[in-house]
């Protein structure tokens, strides 16, 4: 897989996984907390997109 495949599945999977962690906490999946767990999941998808998408080129 190219690098760039790497970080979009990585931002899709780290934006649904971001979000749905203020959900364990009781907190509703529409909050404020939600979009910024979101946000914080998408940026660490692309850390780590990148990082293995070089390590397999």
């Amino acid at each position: 897989m190219s690098t760039k495949t790497l970080v979009w599945l990585g931002v899709i999977i780290g934006s649904v996984m971001g979000q749905f962690v203020p959900t364990l906490f009781g907190i509703s999946f529409l909050s404020a907390w939600a979009i910024v767990g979101s946000g914080i999941g998408g940026i660490l998808g692309i850390i780590i997109g990148i990082k293995i998408g070089n390590r397999i080129n």
